[in-house]
């Protein structure tokens, strides 16, 4: 299925590249994902790929994320309650249309019931036992699709941004993938686990520009508090880790604002660095489900 998809791609993408004209690859990369992991969620597209642009639903999801940085930035300047005031009737509304189109979405899907290997099948399959009901369906449906679309999207976008300025990087990807494969029907989710530099340029990529710079916050236990790096953390305290600002600390990482995927290949010049302080999926039982 996720095939089909970057075929799709490729085959848009072709005659932009023959034409020698400038593709926006932001879009592109978003398009992408969004289509597979609709079709994964749901049995079908959202068709942004077949139609070069945003599905409405989407557009709604990446202008929100947009927004909510805005005044969660502002908020940290203390001018939350005036963002909040400001944008909340905008935002209440967008979610009403939001959440009317994932209702659309799964009703639809249930229609085609569980006899199909996708992402919903799991829940149509246990509904019953778990009492498992629309509205619980609904909710996870618009977490994966955001979870699933817009997270890997971005890692593409800033591996891109990272290959073109840095050519000599891209010149070792690309002897590595044309030297490993005589044509490109030979390029598989397996077979690419064997391209070890592109994978450290993947990992570099989830280093220097990680996709979820925030963790999800945790909060100190409300009896006594806890202890962080040797620090006493009063109890009820929200705390948080901020990936780029460990990703680009000198501490852990030798020339941290360099893009240098060798680090993870061995090279003796990153020995000291510390790899355990890259954690793009966060660690523990609330890491990432779909990390692998």
């Amino acid at each position: 299925m996720i095939g089909v998809y970057v075929d799709l791609l490729i085959r848009r993408l072709r005659p932009i590249a023959d034409a020698g004209t400038p593709a926006n690859m932001r879009e592109w990369v978003n398009w992408t994902t969004f289509d597979i992991i609709s079709d994964l969620a749901f049995g079908s597209p959202f068709g942004c790929l077949e139609g070069s642009s945003y599905h409405p639903w989407v557009q709604i999801i990446t202008d929100n994320i947009k927004q909510f940085s805005y005044v969660q930035a502002l908020s940290n300047l203390g001018a939350g309650q005036l963002m909040g005031w400001i944008t909340r009737r905008g935002m209440l509304k967008a979610r009403e249309r939001y959440l009317g189109l994932v209702k659309h979405k799964v009703l639809q899907r249930i229609e085609l019931g569980a006899e199909r290997s996708d992402l919903i099948e799991g829940f149509l399959k246990q509904k019953d036992e778990w009492q498992i009901t629309p509205e619980k369906i609904l909710a996870n449906a618009s977490t994966l699709i955001i979870a699933g679309s817009e997270s890997t999207a971005t890692l593409l976008c800033g591996t891109v941004f990272f290959l073109l300025t840095n050519p000599d990087v891209l010149k070792k990807l690309e002897h590595e993938v044309r030297s490993t494969y005589a044509d490109d029907s030979e390029i598989t989710l397996i077979s690419v686990g064997k391209l070890t530099y592109t994978l450290a340029v993947f990992n570099e990529s989830l280093r220097c520009y990680p996709p979820v710079s925030m963790i999800v916050p945790r909060e100190s236990p409300p009896r006594g508090g806890g202890t962080v790096c040797g620090e006493f953390v009063p109890p009820g305290t929200q705390v948080n880790i901020f990936q780029w600002a460990i990703t680009h600390d000198a501490r852990y990482w030798t020339d941290p604002f360099e893009f240098k995927p060798e680090r993870f290949l061995g090279d003796p010049r990153y020995k000291d660095d510390n790899f355990e302080a890259l954690q793009p999926f966060s660690v523990g039982p609330r890491s990432c489900i779909g990390k692998q």
